[in-house]
């Protein structure tokens, strides 16, 4: 796996994508500067699996700018968020994808939106052009 510790960083400290900037507006700074001196005190701790919970709430934050329309295509504004989000993702998931074949019983959980068998006609369209 490549180091991804520039990448991890860069968006940990990205305030954009830090859940409490959004709900907080007025006294986020507070906030921010906050959780990165527990992150920081963590680190030095070897707390991995807390570094990673931060890291995936700012990753579920850039989601949702991504999917709800706060982050465009090809904007400037919001690149500083989106390259290290996309470098790490991509990074990641093919070795989740491949835990998650090796391990097909690891209790993953019932998928949330599962196939459902229909007998009859779909929603009119027929797969063909």
């Amino acid at each position: 796996m490549q180091n991804l510790s520039a990448h991890v960083e860069e968006l940990l400290d990205n305030q954009y994508v830090f859940e409490p900037f959004w709900k907080h507006l007025s006294h986020w700074k507070q906030l921010f500067r906050t959780a990165k001196k527990k992150r920081e005190r963590r680190a030095f701790n070897k707390k991995t699996e807390i570094t990673l919970a931060h890291l995936f709430d700012r990753l579920y934050v850039l989601r949702n700018q991504l999917l709800h329309g706060s982050a465009t295509w090809n904007s400037s504004v919001n690149r500083p968020q989106v390259t290290p989000g996309a470098k790490i993702m991509a990074t990641l998931v093919p070795h989740f994808i491949d835990v998650m074949i090796r391990h097909p019983d690891g209790g993953w959980g019932a998928p949330r939106y599962p196939v459902v068998e229909e007998t009859g006609p779909r929603s009119g369209w027929t797969g063909s052009g």
